[in-house]
């Protein structure tokens, strides 16, 4: 999978993993299940706090499983100076397991890690760093890390696990090793990471950042388009709908998911947009039929 980093603004959010400013959104899929899958799921996860367990300071690790973001905690991550990343799992009797370091920030190629992570049930195996990169996010350089298990090097297997610092594993932030574990249940992998309201990591394989929890929201499958025009938006532009009459939703969000507008578009099928109404950056839109059927997008927005 290419990895597609975002550069939307000059600034440049913290490298530490556990930043309390990032969220995450993980998509979830059984395997095997045919497209369009209709049992896909939108995890969220962000760190927030500290707390002391066993006299180490740790963040709790948050999870949301709906679009409205409830978060329950469901685990805790220590990170240390040197870049290490431990993790402890809570559990629905709200025993909490053992600590497992579950990412190394530090390693040189060649360097071998014994890796632990209690979020893949307790799943443990010796990895090494094959292969270190670094890409630019933000105008910082951040390093792209290549692992394989022991055992994967002694078969001559293709399969890596892949983490960019700051931003954790491909698969998820909880699932680092996930391509070294023999259960194969689900299909899972990372769609974005935001610092605030701010895209910093966007998958190129899909188009959103959050799926519906129960199903894939019908597309448009008619001729039906929908276009914004300038875009960017610096002033004023229109977003419009072209297609057969009907009624439509429009829904504007910032890329966290918030929700910045919700309007009728008028009969003629054209919405106008102003760059006043909104932060500058990357907005997402989604028009939805009185059938339910939706078109989803995007828009930058530049003042």
């Amino acid at each position: 999978m290419t990895v597609t980093l975002l550069s939307l603004s000059l600034f440049s959010p913290a490298q530490s993993f556990t930043d309390t400013n990032r969220i995450f959104s993980q998509y979830i899929a059984p395997s095997g299940c045919p497209a369009p899958c209709r049992f896909i799921t939108t995890s969220l996860y962000r760190f927030s706090g500290d707390t002391l367990i066993d006299t180490l300071h740790y963040r709790k690790i948050l999870l949301s499983e709906d679009s409205t973001a409830t978060w329950q905690v469901t685990g805790f991550a220590r990170e240390t100076p040197a870049g290490k990343v431990y993790f402890r799992r809570k559990f629905r009797d709200d025993s909490i397991s053992g600590e497992g370091l579950t990412y190394d920030f530090s390693l040189l190629p060649g360097d071998t890690m014994y890796f632990y992570n209690p979020f893949l049930d307790d799943f443990h195996d010796t990895c090494v760093l094959v292969r270190l990169d670094t890409v630019e996010m933000f105008d910082s350089a951040r390093k792209v890390f290549y692992l394989k298990s022991l055992s994967c090097l002694r078969d001559s297997c293709d399969w890596y696990e892949r983490w960019i610092e700051g931003i954790g594993s491909l698969t998820g932030p909880l699932l680092s090793g996930f391509p070294f574990n023999p259960w194969t249940g689900s299909w899972q992998t990372l769609l974005c990471v935001h610092y605030g309201d701010v895209l910093i990591f966007s998958n190129p394989e899909f188009d959103d950042c959050y799926y519906n929890t129960t199903s894939v929201p019908q597309r448009f499958t008619d001729k039906t388009k929908v276009l914004i025009s300038p875009d960017p938006v610096t002033d004023i532009s229109f977003l419009e709908v072209s297609g057969p009459p009907a009624a439509y939703l429009l829904e504007i969000f910032t890329p966290s998911g918030r929700l910045l507008q919700k309007r009728n578009i008028p009969a003629e099928g054209k919405a106008i947009l102003q760059a006043a109404d909104f932060r500058p950056g990357l907005c997402f839109f989604r028009v939805t039929k009185k059938n339910g059927a939706t078109y989803t997008g995007k828009f930058v927005v530049v003042r």
